[in-house]
């Protein structure tokens, strides 16, 4: 029974190949040198399986880029969301319409081939773009998919349909033993191959990520889909870190401005822990005002050119998702010597602005600071300060400072 092809396959040899042959990569070489053919990166269509674009050339480049419109499923021959391609591009007589069309791939195998002829058979609205079909490979970009396991309609099969979790992403066959138990749970397969002769590509089960709708799952679904680090800081990384308890030395305090002496706090949302910013306003002599706007000097601790930096800039930021948090720095940096918080002196990049009491800017400073934040409040507390006439204290001052120049910005 298995050797039968489920909705949505092909068997090899029943009806021919269902895709074009692509080219040897010695024409396509060839055809990439006297222009014949066009490189670039494909991207599918997140409203219809049967259509996406390939983006040819560098933003960065004086041409800047340009696009290849591919239409059908003998044109896309194959092709995956990312991946690099060559295009041969089709005489302008034979250019398409982009479709308004929304199709996703959840038909049976005839119903899907009326789809595509009653693609062709609608006329779009507006402008024909160039179009092309795609004739070779350059480079997959395949990657680990999030998904689900459709059930299969031949009982005791082995042979499945996974559905990944990005629509712009084919559905790909893969052979198991274990679909009971992956049914009605999120797993993760891989792309091995496309022949020719099937719909779909092939691939293997990897791993299984939980059950559907539990929030751990899903939050594990998105860090993969969106391809953001979260496993464990190196130790190479955490090689770099300094060394506690950490103490601010005479040579930071010869470097820097001294600014401790000064009501800072921050304002963030209740539990936050990695607090990078934090504000204050002080009346002049001249009767203007000092607002100052104090960052977390992270360079002091990151250093370039090594580990840490390197896992930083590949992390990019931090992530906040619902109940989880993923720090692009380790948490004794973002939840502690680069964390703002109350009563403790921390290393800080600030800007002095003086200004009138009308919100204009008279001057600029900025400067490498100490600094000792007299509070971390949440946005509650901030309010409670500004709003309540008896409080007469410094703090509630700063606050009430900052909030009538907001008012005027």
């Amino acid at each position: 029974m298995d050797k039968l092809a489920l909705p949505g396959t092909k068997i090899a040899g029943a009806d021919g190949p269902l895709y074009p042959e692509y080219l040897p990569a010695s024409v396509l070489q060839a055809g990439l040198r006297d222009g014949r053919f066009l490189q670039g990166k494909f991207q599918a269509s997140r409203h219809n399986y049967l259509e996406g674009n390939v983006v040819i050339g560098d933003a960065d480049d004086e041409q800047g880029t340009r696009s290849v419109l591919i239409q059908g499923r003998n044109n896309l021959n194959r092709v995956v969301h990312e991946d690099s391609v060559v295009v041969e591009p089709l005489p302008e007589d034979l250019w398409s319409v982009p479709s308004n069309v929304v199709l996703l791939d959840d038909k049976k195998h005839t119903e899907e081939e009326e789809e595509e002829e009653n693609l062709k058979g609608k006329k779009s609205v507006g402008q024909r773009v160039p179009t092309g079909r795609v004739v070779g490979i350059l480079r997959r970009k395949w990657r680990p998919y999030c998904g689900v396991l459709e059930p299969s309609p031949l009982k005791g099969s082995f042979r499945h349909t996974f559905v990944p979790s990005e629509r712009r992403i084919p559905k790909i066959r893969i052979e198991t033993r274990q679909a009971e138990r992956l049914l009605g749970r999120r797993i993760v397969v891989c792309i091995d191959s496309w022949p020719r002769d099937s719909r779909y590509p092939q691939g293997h089960y990897v791993s299984v990520l939980g059950d559907i709708g539990d929030r751990s799952t899903e939050n594990k679904v998105l860090l993969l889909e969106h391809d953001i680090p979260h496993g464990e800081f190196p130790q190479s990384v955490l090689a770099c870190l300094p060394n506690m308890p950490w103490t601010i030395t005479a040579e930071d305090e010869a470097m820097r401005k001294d600014l401790r002496s000064l009501c800072i706090c921050s304002v963030d949302p209740p539990g936050c822990t990695d607090i990078d910013d934090a504000l204050h306003c002080r009346p002049l002599p001249n009767g203007n005002l000092e607002v100052g706007v104090h960052i977390a000097d992270v360079s002091h601790f990151v250093r370039p050119s090594t580990a840490l930096d390197r896992e930083a800039a590949n992390r990019g930021t931090t992530v906040y998702l619902v109940d989880q948090r993923i720090d692009m720095v380790p948490d004794l940096l973002s939840s502690n010597l680069c964390s703002l918080r109350g009563a403790e002196e921390r290393l800080a990049f600030s800007v002095l602005w003086e200004m009138t009491l009308q919100a204009e800017v008279v001057s600029t400073q900025f400067h490498k600071t100490i600094i000792r934040s007299r509070a971390a409040l949440t946005y509650a507390e901030a309010q409670a300060r500004i709003d309540d006439p008896s409080a007469k204290d410094e703090l509630s001052e700063s606050l009430r400072n900052l909030n009538r120049l907001a008012k005027q910005l």
